[in-house]
């Protein structure tokens, strides 16, 4: 199969939205604040570009990937592990325009057979005027294991991308992708629910990616910014401003970011653990939209 072309609607409608903003995050956060990272206890950040695991969430073998938090007045070093497993499925069917055959007015994508269950990955039975619909349900778990308050997170989340695959030519194709909003992505501790982080669509006047993550009874509105693989995230609790992450890349060719996070003084350990893991699931939730 050859493609000359791929458009993709809703899925690069959200990327480029906090990716291509002109008003960085910041001006807009410390307009009414400017003294807030001069007054905020400060951490060094150093952590990968996560990305989900190639084996199924069923198999439990995903690597394990290191965000390092360094608080600078104390200089206590705090390395949070994180695991990500992920998982795809995929149904659809074929509708066809050009050939009158019955047996091929639909052909079943997921299905070969009620016995024999295969998964479409080509368009090779595709004639010219057919259009395939599919529906690919990726679900996610992330796993976070936090040393600020020694608690053990499983976050799951699943996200449902719609393609249509119009074959135009015997060798190219069409391809457009819908994402299915909310996203929502539920947190447990030790098999109990204790928060839940959701992304509705986004509007054309949105300068970030909004995400609202309940943790430990607390609500948190966050703001997920990326220009220039330059990221900024803010996070707000009943309308003020309680820390901003300020990061870009390790290096010039770099599978790292690092940068500070700002805290605003006065907090208890326990909502400085749920500011860090509150970041880790957007970063994983961001990184599922991607993927």
């Amino acid at each position: 199969m050859k493609t000359n072309y791929i458009r993709i609607f809703s899925l690069f409608f959200i990327l480029v939205i906090y990716l291509t903003s002109c008003t960085s995050l910041s001006k807009i956060k410390f307009a009414d604040n400017p003294d807030f990272m001069k007054a905020a206890d400060k951490y060094e950040i150093l952590h990968p570009l996560i990305s989900p695991s190639t084996e199924t969430i069923f198999s439990k073998t995903a690597k394990t990937q290191i965000f390092t938090i360094e608080d600078v007045h104390t200089k206590n070093v705090y390395p949070i592990k994180v695991q990500w497993l992920k998982e795809t499925n995929s149904i659809g069917h074929i509708e066809n325009y050009n050939r009158r055959t019955k047996g091929f007015n639909i052909l079943d994508i997921f299905f070969g057979g009620d016995e024999y269950p295969k998964r479409y990955t080509s368009t090779r039975d595709m004639a010219k005027g057919d259009v395939a619909k599919i529906r690919d349900i990726v679900l996610h778990q992330i796993d976070i294991q936090n040393p600020f308050d020694n608690k053990f997170y499983e976050v799951v989340g699943q996200v449902n991308f719609f393609r249509t695959i119009e074959k135009e030519t015997k060798k190219t194709t069409f391809e457009t992708t819908n994402i299915s909003f909310p996203i929502e992505f539920w947190i447990y501790e030790n098999g109990k629910e204790v928060g839940k982080s959701e992304i509705n669509r986004p509007s054309l006047s949105s300068l970030a990616l909004k995400i609202n993550i309940t943790i430990n009874d607390k609500l948190l509105n966050l703001e997920y910014q990326e220009q220039f693989n330059k990221r900024k995230v803010s996070l707000e609790k009943d309308g003020e401003l309680v820390a901003f992450f300020d990061l870009k890349p390790a290096a010039f060719i770099s599978t790292k970011k690092k940068g500070n996070a700002f805290i605003a003084p006065g907090l208890s350990n326990d909502f400085i653990a749920d500011i860090f893991a509150s970041y880790i699931i957007s970063d994983a939730m961001v990184g599922a939209l991607k993927n």
